[in-house]
């Protein structure tokens, strides 16, 4: 674990086209929150990314731990755990890690538990601020897109 913040999970090293699948995967799941991007955008995106992969029963985020980054689910289910009670579940297309990148909540409000396989697509904190400065209005699409995920999460 880095910093005590989550499981790295495994880097893909992925073709722009699988990244773009991934990424359309993504988006048009069934109550996908990480829409509205045109394909240029899309693609500007992709090159400001991480793709990982998450075994089963891996700790994606520690509850309290600090957390610099936020993540699309790209694949697989994941189980929000407080305080090692579930508490809810996030599938392809859902955001995890938004709560804290995002609000003043200090540190994870929840475990992020693999419950399957996992791919995530994830933003460092230093990329959000790299992609607001080149392209403002995708960093604004992405902060509406976090701050609702994280109000539904957080009532």
């Amino acid at each position: 674990m880095s910093g005590n913040q989550h499981n790295e999970g495994t880097l893909l090293r992925l073709s722009q086209e699988d990244q773009m699948e991934y990424l359309c995967q993504a988006q048009s799941a069934r109550g996908a929150v990480f829409t509205g991007f045109t394909p240029h955008e899309n693609e500007f995106l992709l090159n400001h990314t991480e793709f990982r992969k998450h075994a089963k029963g891996e700790y994606i985020i520690k509850q309290h731990a600090d957390v610099d980054f936020l993540a699309v689910i790209a694949a697989g289910n994941v189980g929000l755990f407080r305080d090692k009670r579930q508490v809810g579940a996030c599938s392809t297309g859902k955001l995890i890690g938004e709560v804290p990148v995002f609000s003043r909540v200090k540190g994870a409000v929840a475990d992020v538990i693999a419950k399957s396989t996992v791919v995530t697509i994830s933003f460092k904190r230093a990329e959000l601020s790299a992609i607001n400065e080149m392209m403002p209005d995708v960093g604004f699409k992405i902060l509406q897109i976090c701050g609702r995920a994280a109000k539904l999460k957080l009532q």
